[in-house]
Protein backbone atom coordinates (compact mmCIF):
# COMPACT_ATOMS: atom_id res chain seq x y z
CA UNK A 1 0.00 0.00 0.00
CA UNK A 2 1.21 3.86 -0.88
CA UNK A 3 2.33 5.62 2.17
CA UNK A 4 -0.44 7.59 3.70
CA UNK A 5 0.49 11.74 4.32
CA UNK A 6 -1.97 13.32 6.55
CA UNK A 7 -1.88 16.87 7.76
CA UNK A 8 -3.72 17.58 10.72
CA UNK A 9 -4.47 21.82 11.76
CA UNK A 10 -6.36 22.00 15.15
CA UNK A 11 -6.56 25.60 17.83
CA UNK A 12 -6.94 25.22 21.09
CA UNK A 13 -8.49 27.95 23.71
CA UNK A 14 -5.33 27.30 26.10
CA UNK A 15 -1.95 28.08 26.69
CA UNK A 16 0.69 26.18 24.39
CA UNK A 17 2.15 24.55 27.38
CA UNK A 18 -0.64 22.84 28.97
CA UNK A 19 -1.37 21.61 25.31
CA UNK A 20 2.30 20.45 25.48
CA UNK A 21 1.74 18.85 28.88
CA UNK A 22 -1.52 16.69 27.28
CA UNK A 23 0.69 15.29 24.57
CA UNK A 24 3.29 14.64 26.44
CA UNK A 25 0.78 11.90 28.45
CA UNK A 26 0.23 9.43 26.24
CA UNK A 27 -0.64 6.64 28.43
CA UNK A 28 -3.99 8.78 28.76
CA UNK A 29 -4.52 8.98 24.74
CA UNK A 30 -7.15 6.02 25.51
CA UNK A 31 -9.45 8.57 28.05
CA UNK A 32 -9.61 11.43 25.19
CA UNK A 33 -8.58 9.65 21.85
CA UNK A 34 -10.81 7.36 19.67
CA UNK A 35 -10.38 4.77 18.73
CA UNK A 36 -6.68 4.16 21.29
CA UNK A 37 -7.47 1.30 23.41
CA UNK A 38 -4.35 0.65 24.92
CA UNK A 39 -1.26 2.89 25.47
CA UNK A 40 1.79 2.30 27.60
CA UNK A 41 4.71 4.00 28.08
CA UNK A 42 7.78 1.78 28.05
CA UNK A 43 10.67 3.49 28.07
CA UNK A 44 10.61 7.56 29.62
CA UNK A 45 13.61 9.04 28.07
CA UNK A 46 15.31 11.63 30.43
CA UNK A 47 15.00 14.65 27.45
CA UNK A 48 12.05 12.90 26.55
CA UNK A 49 14.27 11.80 23.06
CA UNK A 50 13.94 7.71 23.10
CA UNK A 51 10.68 7.25 25.23
CA UNK A 52 8.80 4.65 23.95
CA UNK A 53 4.81 4.18 23.87
CA UNK A 54 2.86 1.29 22.62
CA UNK A 55 -0.56 1.06 20.77
CA UNK A 56 -3.57 -0.46 20.01
CA UNK A 57 -5.86 1.72 18.11
CA UNK A 58 -8.69 -0.10 16.62
CA UNK A 59 -10.18 1.67 13.46
CA UNK A 60 -13.16 1.54 11.49
CA UNK A 61 -14.02 -2.30 9.78
CA UNK A 62 -13.25 -3.28 13.56
CA UNK A 63 -9.41 -3.36 12.56
CA UNK A 64 -6.64 -3.29 14.82
CA UNK A 65 -3.15 -1.86 14.58
CA UNK A 66 -0.51 -2.38 17.41
CA UNK A 67 2.68 0.20 17.11
CA UNK A 68 4.96 2.11 18.97
CA UNK A 69 5.99 5.50 18.41
CA UNK A 70 9.46 6.35 19.75
CA UNK A 71 10.59 10.11 20.28
CA UNK A 72 13.39 11.11 17.80
CA UNK A 73 13.12 14.80 18.93
CA UNK A 74 11.49 16.76 21.50
CA UNK A 75 12.04 20.31 22.02
CA UNK A 76 9.24 21.72 24.66
CA UNK A 77 6.96 23.48 24.66
CA UNK A 78 6.61 23.36 20.47
CA UNK A 79 7.92 20.61 18.80
CA UNK A 80 7.80 16.90 19.20
CA UNK A 81 8.87 14.17 15.62
CA UNK A 82 8.24 10.43 16.93
CA UNK A 83 9.16 7.50 14.80
CA UNK A 84 6.09 5.04 14.29
CA UNK A 85 7.45 0.81 13.94
CA UNK A 86 5.04 -2.05 13.90
CA UNK A 87 1.47 -1.69 11.79
CA UNK A 88 2.61 1.88 11.16
CA UNK A 89 6.03 2.38 9.69
CA UNK A 90 7.00 6.24 9.30
CA UNK A 91 7.04 9.50 10.95
CA UNK A 92 4.94 11.70 12.84
CA UNK A 93 5.14 15.18 14.44
CA UNK A 94 3.72 18.00 16.47
CA UNK A 95 4.43 21.79 15.83
CA UNK A 96 2.68 24.06 18.58
CA UNK A 97 2.97 27.63 18.58
CA UNK A 98 0.74 30.53 19.88
CA UNK A 99 -1.63 31.99 18.27
CA UNK A 100 -3.92 34.65 19.63
CA UNK A 101 -5.31 33.88 23.74
CA UNK A 102 -4.00 30.01 22.51
CA UNK A 103 -2.83 27.15 20.48
CA UNK A 104 -2.35 26.09 17.04
CA UNK A 105 -1.27 22.78 16.74
CA UNK A 106 -0.08 20.82 13.43
CA UNK A 107 0.05 16.95 13.47
CA UNK A 108 1.81 15.21 10.52
CA UNK A 109 1.33 12.04 10.17
CA UNK A 110 3.69 9.62 7.15
CA UNK A 111 3.52 6.15 7.55
CA UNK A 112 2.68 3.41 5.42
CA UNK A 113 0.86 0.16 7.08
CA UNK A 114 2.22 -2.96 7.49
CA UNK A 115 -1.08 -5.55 7.89
CA UNK A 116 -0.60 -8.32 5.43
CA UNK A 117 -3.75 -7.55 4.11
CA UNK A 118 -2.33 -4.03 3.25
CA UNK A 119 -1.26 -4.69 -0.23
CA UNK A 120 -4.66 -5.66 -1.04
CA UNK A 121 -6.33 -2.97 -0.38
CA UNK A 122 -5.71 -0.90 -3.65
CA UNK A 123 -7.70 -3.60 -5.24
CA UNK A 124 -10.59 -2.57 -3.82
CA UNK A 125 -12.08 0.29 -4.51
CA UNK A 126 -12.64 2.95 -2.24
CA UNK A 127 -10.63 1.59 0.73
CA UNK A 128 -8.01 3.47 0.51
CA UNK A 129 -10.46 6.71 0.69
CA UNK A 130 -12.41 5.20 4.07
CA UNK A 131 -9.20 5.03 5.56
CA UNK A 132 -8.86 8.42 5.32
CA UNK A 133 -11.72 9.37 5.97
CA UNK A 134 -11.54 7.27 9.41
CA UNK A 135 -7.94 9.11 9.93
CA UNK A 136 -9.83 12.47 9.96
CA UNK A 137 -13.15 11.59 11.51
CA UNK A 138 -10.74 10.01 14.82
CA UNK A 139 -8.24 13.14 14.37
CA UNK A 140 -10.97 15.74 14.78
CA UNK A 141 -12.89 14.07 17.53
CA UNK A 142 -9.68 13.30 19.70
CA UNK A 143 -8.98 17.57 19.04
CA UNK A 144 -12.74 17.83 20.63
CA UNK A 145 -11.98 15.71 23.13
CA UNK A 146 -8.72 17.48 24.49
CA UNK A 147 -10.42 20.86 23.86
CA UNK A 148 -12.65 19.76 26.43
CA UNK A 149 -10.16 18.62 28.86
CA UNK A 150 -8.22 22.00 28.34
CA UNK A 151 -11.17 23.73 28.80
CA UNK A 152 -11.99 22.24 32.16
CA UNK A 153 -8.70 22.31 33.70
CA UNK A 154 -8.15 26.25 32.69
CA UNK A 155 -11.34 26.48 34.71
CA UNK A 156 -9.81 25.15 37.62
CA UNK A 157 -6.92 27.07 37.76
Amino acid sequence: MEPFHFLTLCHFDAPMERVWEELNRPDQFPNWWPGFEYAEVLTVGPTGVGSVTRYRVRGDFNTLFDFELKVIEHNPPSQMKLEASGDFIGTGEWKLRPEGDGCAVTYVWNVAVQKSWSPWVRFIPGTRHRLEQSHDRVMTQGGKNLAAILAKTSEVT
